[in-house]
């Protein structure tokens, strides 16, 4: 059974986000408890409790948190992973993005029916991609494109990849097609690519385009010497990269593994991002895992993007010092 949500809105913007936003979190059973402000909403499904965050800077359209609650397992399940019954991660933000949606419409079917804070990325050349999004929109997730680019092997990423060896003006007419396949996608990630973002060449015209719309960019990291974040914040563009692939291999353990991993990474820098793959393994690992951390802080992509690169610009702020 899945677990029940509680979302809370976090605003975007305004002065000091991060500092707002662990206080948020160190108060938010408070919040809870007290139900200040907080209404009811009536939905089918789960209760869900929703409370609005008010303070001076804090505005605009909302982010949503879902914290997750408790939900039933099985004996053999509550004894796999022992967790601290109750425990809150109050330090660690984590978001979820599942890739290459589209091609096998039963898969992105399972896919969708993951929890609403979790990411959907769908390929733009799918043919059903427009009736898959619109499913995904309903049940409450982020879309994005996945953009098909080069790699350095000889993977094919599909139809209209972008790619080093084209111009400026092909590429940018492949990515205006891909996003107009996905009108009003929330941001891209790369499908492939590790030889496309590694050349900053081929990117800067790439990025001229997306930096006219709201779209951020997350950067799939398929290679070391990837120059996406960098140089997509140059562009005023809204930009982080991926932490934890979740199924390079196929096994339920492995995955879980995984998604051991990601919760560290978030518990020792507050906020991570994974991508995984609608494999069945992958769809029930996390599922179950979802159910299995009472607590857990999962974010639209957006949220986590944003939160990164503030942590980053803060890192580099603190390293500049105060009189460089």
């Amino acid at each position: 059974m899945m677990a029940a949500r509680w979302p809370y809105d976090i605003g975007r913007g305004g002065q000091g986000g991060c500092t707002v936003f662990k206080i948020f979190l160190f108060v938010l059973g408070a919040v809870v408890l007290s139900a200040n402000g907080g209404t009811v909403a009536q939905a089918a499904g789960p209760p869900l409790i929703r409370a609005r965050l008010g303070s001076q800077g804090v505005a605009g359209n909302a982010h949503k948190v879902w914290v997750t609650r408790g939900a039933k397992i099985s004996s053999s399940e509550a004894h796999a992973t022992p967790q601290r019954a109750g425990r809150r991660y109050a330090n660690a933000v984590v978001a979820i993005v599942m890739d290459d949606l589209g091609p096998d419409v039963t898969a992105s079917r399972q896919a969708i029916l993951l929890p609403p804070a979790i990411t959907m990325s769908f390929l733009p050349y799918a043919r059903d991609v427009a009736e898959l999004v619109r499913a995904a929109r309903a049940r409450g997730h982020e879309v994005i494109v996945h953009v098909p680019m080069q790699p350095l092997g000889p993977e094919d990423p599909g139809p209209g990849a972008l790619r080093v060896d084209l111009s400026a003006a092909q590429n940018r007419r492949r990515l205006s097609w891909d996003l107009s396949r996905i009108p009003g996608a929330d941001g891209i990630n790369n499908h492939m690519g590790s030889r496309f973002t590694a050349d900053r060449a081929a990117l800067e015209p790439v990025l001229g385009l997306l930096s006219g719309t709201r779209d951020f960019f997350l950067d799939s990291r398929t290679t070391a010497k990837t120059q996406v974040v960098p140089l997509a914040r140059r562009f005023g563009i809204l930009s982080a990269g991926r932490d934890v692939f979740l199924d390079d291999i196929q096994r339920r353990e492995y995955v879980l593994g995984q998604l051991r991993q990601l919760l560290q990474l978030a518990e020792r820098n507050g906020v991570a991002i994974a991508i995984g793959h609608p494999h069945a393994v992958t769809l029930k690992a996390v599922k179950w895992w979802i159910a299995r951390h009472p607590g857990l802080h999962l974010v639209r992509l957006r949220t986590a993007v944003r939160l990164k690169a503030r942590n980053a610009h803060l890192m580099t702020a603190g390293r500049a010092g105060p009189g460089d």
